[in-house]
Formats: C-alpha cells, structure tokens, sequence
C-alpha cells in the first residue's frame, strides 16, 4: 500500500519507519506468495494490472480494518475516523460535509476537486472513499444518491444586451463567443448534449481549465459562458439566463463503491444527503 501510494520504495520506508531493503523484501514475499508481479520496476515504480486490482481490494480491506477499529473502540459513535470525499461542485459538497462535521466533529475529512470523469475512477480505483459530481446518467456499478437537479445555463457580464432577460434561445447564442469548460466535465457534457438536440452550430468558442476561470472570463467581458445552474453563485458582476428548448438534463449524485457499504463514516455520510 505504502509504495504503490508514494510511488517509491525509500519514500514508503521512509513513512513506515522500516529500512528500504526490508519494504523491497517484504514487496518480494507478497509477490511470491501471489505468484505474479505487483509493480512494474522499468520506469519508476507503478502498479501492474494485477496489483491495481490487489491494491483496490487491499485499501478497502485496511479502511474496513481501521473503522472496525474505530467502532470498537468507539462504540460506532465516530469520534475517530476518515473519509477521503472528492467533488466537482463544491457549492452541493460544503453544505453536505458541514452537516455531516456538526454531527461527527472528530471525524476527519479529505477533500478532493476534479471533474466528474476523474473523479468517477478515482471512487472506482478505491482512492476516494465517495464522491459529489453532476452525472446524465447513473453508472450501474456504483451506490448513487441524487441530491439535486442539473441544467446547464448561460452567464453574461452584468452590463451585457441580454441581462435584463431571463432566457435566450441555443440559436442566439450560437452567434456569440462562447467560454466552454474542460472536455471530461459535465457542464461541458451536459451543453454539447443540449446543443446537439437543438441542431445549434456554435461559430466561436474557447475552453478554459475550470468553472472559476470562465465566471472570470464572463467578468471580464470575454465571452458568455457556460457553466451548471446549481454552480452559478450570487456573483454581482455576471447574469445567469436559461437556455430556452434545452432539454438536456444531469444530476448531482454522491457515489461509492457498493462493497464500500457499512463503512460508518460513509453511511453517515450518505445519512447527510
């Protein structure tokens, strides 16, 4: 766990507080008593596609180990604990980890921002215990809970011609510069979705690395960007409008692995939403 986490043998005897050769003697064991290779020693240090299997199940064990251990020792009142919770829209998370840190104050949270596809295989490879993201579809493979619903809207500068309406129409806006996010993300998804029902052929567009960085970009006048009605935010120097004869359509989901189930931070968790 330690070297395929730190990527490196003396930083994982380092952190254990064993000798280098002992790590790399007991890495040989495991390996033997598999039969198989667990890392890839030509470039660096990674994982082979059996040891990302053995490690995904080898993390969950060691967490359902750690939290036996908090419950006993607790009584299941989590007074100890983790969980490691990534997010694509930290405007649904925050609410959602405030109210689970009010009613478990010691329990100790690691956060993670990404977009939905990273953060999909990160739940899948067992590095995040849960996750908050927008899907448009819900993945069969994963425990999913919808907390909202998610539509993509259009924001403009506050002095923009159209900021004195609610909402414009795919076709106008195919006539303006349009700020898109990243590919992977689902506001960009979830647009390219409506806009393909909406047979709209945008002229002009330019994608930006993250939802910050196109509210900014709209601030300043660059273009009209495109980002998710629960993400807009009460930002003085931008005006949201709705995308009229846009159908497409998300959701912001918490997902986890199934197996992950019965984790007591992870239910009180999931108890949150």
């Amino acid at each position: 766990m330690a070297v395929a986490e730190l990527g490196s043998f003396s930083q994982a005897a380092l952190a254990l507080g064993v000798s280098q050769p002992t790590v790399s003697q007991r890495v040989q064991s495991l390996e033997g008593l598999y039969g198989r290779g667990l890392f890839d020693r030509r470039h660096g240090v990674n994982l082979t596609p059996a040891g990302r299997e053995i490690f995904k199940r080898a993390r969950l064990l060691l967490s359902r180990a750690e939290e036996l251990d908090h419950l006993a020792r607790d009584l299941g009142a989590l007074r100890q604990g983790r969980l490691s919770l990534g997010y694509s829209t930290p405007s649904f998370a925050m609410p959602l980890i405030a109210a689970l840190l009010e009613e478990h104050p010691h329990l100790a949270v690691e956060h993670a921002l990404g977009n939905t596809a990273d953060l999909l295989e990160e739940v899948r490879q067992c590095r995040l215990d849960v996750a908050v993201l927008t899907l448009d579809w819900v993945p069969s493979d994963l425990r999913v809970h919808r907390i909202a619903r998610q539509v993509p809207m259009a924001c403009t500068p506050a002095a923009h011609r159209w900021a004195t309406r609610d909402a414009i129409t795919l076709s106008e806006l195919a006539e303006e510069l349009v700020l898109l996010r990243e590919p992977g993300s689902m506001t960009r998804s979830l647009f390219e979705a409506a806009c393909s029902e909406g047979k709209a052929c945008l002229k002009s567009t330019v994608t930006l690395p993250s939802r910050e960085a196109v509210k900014e970009a709209v601030a300043a006048g660059i273009g009209v960007g495109i980002v998710l009605a629960g993400e807009v935010g009460a930002d003085p120097r931008i005006k949201a409008l709705d995308l009229a004869g846009a159908d497409a359509e998300g959701g912001v989901y918490a997902v986890s692995l199934p197996e992950t189930s019965g984790l007591p931070a992870l239910e009180a968790f999931f108890n949150v939403c």
